[in-house]
């Protein structure tokens, strides 16, 4: 099978565009400023991601030649997530935290989750396609009396690294 196959993308991928980081907007240390916006197509909520193909975030403003980047690590970031590699799909909610790491919460406590997973989009947002790498599980947390559990995860990049990104056409309208 093929890559494509197994991460289970769509048949038809977006069109990428790669733009540089110009760096972060002031007083918010989550949030990246891109070289590119309206001027190359960008939209409201497309993803952003690294040369690598692992989620940055998404694009939270547009202007015609600069955009601004929410990313995952940011505590207002929600995206739905996946894990990989599961008999049964297992499914939550990637959320950012405190600007330094991401947590999939909101996973039902009888849903198989186990250290190394990995962590991928599940595609339920406008704008971002299913099956974008996010991290791996690094531990996990169960609250008693909850039946829920949450991953704490090990992000796949380090954001203040990046200097190029790329950002994911998509055809929605706004």
């Amino acid at each position: 099978r093929t890559l494509q196959a197994l991460l289970h993308l769509p048949d038809q991928l977006p069109v990428s565009v790669s733009v540089s980081v110009l760096g972060y907007e002031l007083g918010e240390p989550t949030h990246m400023v891109l070289r590119g916006g309206s001027d190359v197509g960008f939209r409201l909520g497309d993803a952003v991601v690294t040369p690598h193909g692992i989620l940055v975030g998404s694009l939270i403003a547009v202007h015609k030649t600069t955009a601004v980047v929410r990313t995952i690590f940011d505590p207002h970031a929600k995206f739905s997530g996946a894990i990989l590699g599961n008999t049964a799909p297992v499914s939550g909610v990637l959320e950012g935290v405190h600007g330094v790491g991401v947590h999939l919460t909101l996973i039902p406590r009888q849903d198989p989750v186990h250290e190394g997973d990995t962590v991928v989009t599940a595609g339920d947002e406008i704008g971002i396609p299913r099956g974008i790498p996010v991290g791996t599980v690094a531990t996990l947390e169960e609250a008693p009396g909850i039946p829920l559990q949450e991953a704490i995860l090990t992000p796949l990049f380090d954001f203040h690294d990046l200097t190029m990104v790329a950002v994911l056409i998509s055809e929605h309208t706004n």
